[in-house]
């Protein structure tokens, strides 16, 4: 129970304070957040330190994703998803700017070719439909909280990120692509026109 306890926080432990700078408009606290090196115990109580990135957050739940979710009659794509789900009762930090900040960190981890965050809470993406953040960025000023906290230097180049093979392959893995239209996620159709890009829709 403890270790499935600690496996939530963990995946609240970016998500939260994340979209918490959001909600502020701290996009420079955002990115901090993203870029930060943190120091932790290799082994719980452990003596020897080490560092990683916030993709450390974002190891696999295993005994939530597997014992539990076998538990009862259906299979269950991601129990931590719908513990964060149900939990997320605060009317400052609703689910839907928690799903925002687990994208973000999946796109953000990315940046270097190799996603190492993965957006466990898409799993419930239909509910929420298109995020803010990208139905904003279809102008110079809209984009800016995006360019902040991601680096991408114009709404195209995000676009091709967003379809890179890469991008593609998150959206496709496991059951996640029967619960998640990244092309309506994302409002891809309105950075499409808003950026005169011609990206061809996201590869599932």
């Amino acid at each position: 129970m403890l270790r499935g306890q600690l496996q939530i926080h963990s995946l609240r432990g970016i998500p939260l304070p994340l979209a918490t700078c959001i909600q502020a408009k701290k996009y420079g606290e955002a990115r901090a957040l993203l870029d930060h090196t943190y120091i932790a115990p290799e082994k719980y109580g452990g003596q020897r330190l080490d560092a990683s990135s916030f993709t450390s957050f974002n190891s696999h739940p295993s005994s939530l994703e597997g014992d539990c979710a076998d538990r009862g009659n259906s299979r269950r794509i991601s129990v931590s998803a719908d513990l964060v789900h149900d939990r997320a009762t605060r009317k400052d930090i609703r689910f839907r700017d928690l799903l925002q900040a687990d994208v973000i960190a999946c796109i953000a981890s990315s940046r270097n070719g190799r996603v190492g965050w993965y957006p466990r809470c898409t799993v419930h993406a239909t509910e929420v439909g298109r995020l803010e953040l990208f139905m904003r960025a279809t102008n110079e000023q809209g984009f800016k909280p995006l360019k902040a906290m991601l680096g991408f230097s114009d709404g195209q180049v995000l676009i091709q990120h967003l379809c890179s093979d890469g991008m593609s392959r998150v959206w496709s893995h496991g059951q996640l692509w029967r619960c998640c239209d990244p092309q309506t996620m994302l409002n891809i159709d309105g950075l499409n026109r808003a950026w005169n890009a011609q990206q061809q829709p996201i590869a599932r």
